[in-house]
């Protein structure tokens, strides 16, 4: 079966049957079988329960962003959901967003009290935070901020932590935060390079 247009009509979608060698739509071959989604009512090939995999997936990130102690969406949750929803392919997104780690992410985003970049901060570190991340920034949940600037600063809190002169480590602070990081802050915009001159 393919998702083509067919021979000899011209319709585009499911094409379950074969008219001179060729595929064809329902209505040109005569094949009567069911590819609309009990749910949107789009022709497609069917995932689970007469649905159609969009909606499918559609209804497992409702339930991944759904905060479990109030059975509500976050409303700074809703922008997330939508492109979540609508990626270009339904199965592919369903690969990705079953995945242990990204399903783990997603229930702790929901349970989070606020929805910001410190929250963001406070998740285990992985691509899936920062994709998520920029799906928040891009559709205008969070705004933009100087990626290079806040791995500056981790990157400031870890190499304190390994001072252990007390002496020294008032030095490389003040060094840190009056000389670098004020630097930094008076950028528009901190380049690669200035972060990796910096450390």
């Amino acid at each position: 079966m393919a998702f083509k247009v067919c021979y000899a009509y011209g319709h585009e979608g499911v094409l379950p049957g074969i008219i001179d060698e060729q595929p064809a739509c329902r209505s040109c071959s005569g094949v009567r079988l069911n590819f609309d989604c009990r749910s949107c009512g789009a022709e497609d090939e069917l995932y689970a329960g007469a649905r159609c995999r969009a909606c499918v997936l559609g209804d497992i990130v409702d339930n991944l962003l759904t905060n479990p102690a109030t059975g509500i969406m976050a409303t700074k949750l809703i922008p997330l959901a939508a492109p979540l929803k609508s990626l270009k392919r339904a199965n592919s997104g369903m690969t990705w967003i079953r995945q242990k780690h990204v399903t783990a992410f997603l229930r702790n985003l929901a349970a989070a009290p606020k929805i910001n970049h410190d929250t963001f901060d406070e998740l285990p570190d992985s691509r899936t935070r920062e994709y998520v991340r920029g799906l928040l920034i891009e559709h205008g949940v969070r705004p933009q901020r100087d990626a290079y600037l806040v791995r500056y600063q981790a990157w400031a809190t870890q190499a304190l932590e390994r001072v252990s002169d007390p002496q020294n480590l008032d030095v490389i602070r003040r060094y840190i935060h009056w000389h670098h990081q004020r630097r930094m802050n008076l950028m528009d915009e901190v380049t690669r390079g200035t972060f990796l001159r910096a450390k």
